[in-house]
């Protein structure tokens, strides 16, 4: 079982992961 550090590294991570990749996106989109 991950303990509670790991989980929270993870879960920033994929935050930050989906934020990029939805700036990215939006970015594009806009030019």
């Amino acid at each position: 079982m991950p303990t509670a550090r790991t989980v929270t590294v993870t879960a920033t991570a994929t935050a930050t992961a989906t934020a990029t990749a939805t700036a990215t996106a939006t970015a594009t989109a806009t030019i």
